[in-house]
């Protein structure tokens, strides 16, 4: 059992609509795992991709739980959003 779970969404769609996936530069599920595995907890985190959680017209999306958690229109100038979250939600 883990003690948050953090959802990414990586769907793509066919152009011209565009996915969560499609609006970022950068693999935003690697990024996370290897950002959270440096952190300093014996906290159990799992960070998955998932298919549309249908907020797609809100940019990237993000939704951690339990805590019920999104983000939304993540990018790389506030992935760290995300980080400080966790970093603070673990003695939740």
């Amino acid at each position: 059992m883990y003690d948050l779970h953090i959802f990414v969404c990586t769907n793509q769609k066919i152009l011209p609509k565009v996915g969560c996936q499609d609006r970022l530069d950068f693999d935003l599920v690697e990024y996370l795992r290897t950002e959270i595995a440096i952190m300093p907890t014996k906290t159990l985190i799992r960070v998955n991709k998932s298919g549309c959680l249908g907020q797609c017209s809100k940019g990237s999306t993000v939704v951690i739980y339990p805590q019920n958690k999104w983000f939304f229109g993540v990018n790389k100038t506030n992935v760290e959003e995300i980080l400080t979250f966790v970093e603070n939600a673990k003695s939740l």
